[in-house]
């Protein structure tokens, strides 16, 4: 991987995080008990055949609807008409627990700390041990490694 990519990626995820950030509080909104549909037709004072209506659909598939949402498997397009049908704005997102920074990093160290146990295992067995201190010195340099270079095997299971 050239340095142009590492640096491209470095970017991407640095931009993210920036447009992420303003999203963090939804982390807190959760879905409502009986899901976003049920919510707004209530709260709009929709019932079920007048959205059935709206969508072109039956009754029944209102109730579908509703309990797919709450299942999880409505698809994306049949919730963006569904808002559509009552002047909403349908959208779906990803909101880091942190930031992509720290996910990438957070990794890095782990992959840094295998990394180096399996390394220092080996040389424990050659007898050739090496002080915490340098282990430490070691790892952190491996962090900021594989953090810069991003290599292809970053996110390969353990």
């Amino acid at each position: 991987m050239n340095l142009d990519d590492n640096w491209g990626k470095t970017l991407a995820r640095e931009q993210l995080d920036i447009k992420l950030k303003k999203f963090q509080w939804l982390r807190e909104l959760g879905i409502p008990p009986k899901g976003w549909i049920k919510a707004l037709r209530f709260a709009l004072g929709m019932n079920g055949r007048q959205l059935a209506n709206r969508l072109e659909v039956s009754k029944q598939n209102i109730s579908q609807l509703e309990n797919g949402e709450l299942e999880g498997s409505v698809s994306l397009k049949v919730m963006q008409r569904v808002g559509e049908a009552m002047d909403c704005k349908f959208f779906y997102g990803f909101v880091p627990n942190s930031t992509l920074k720290n996910t990438v990093r957070e990794r890095a160290e782990r992959v840094a700390w295998s990394n180096i146990e399996r390394v220092n295992q080996s040389m424990r067995l050659e007898g050739q041990d090496i002080s915490d201190k340098e282990v430490q010195k070691i790892w952190k340099k491996e962090v900021e490694r594989l953090t810069n270079e991003m290599p292809g095997n970053l996110w390969d299971e353990d």
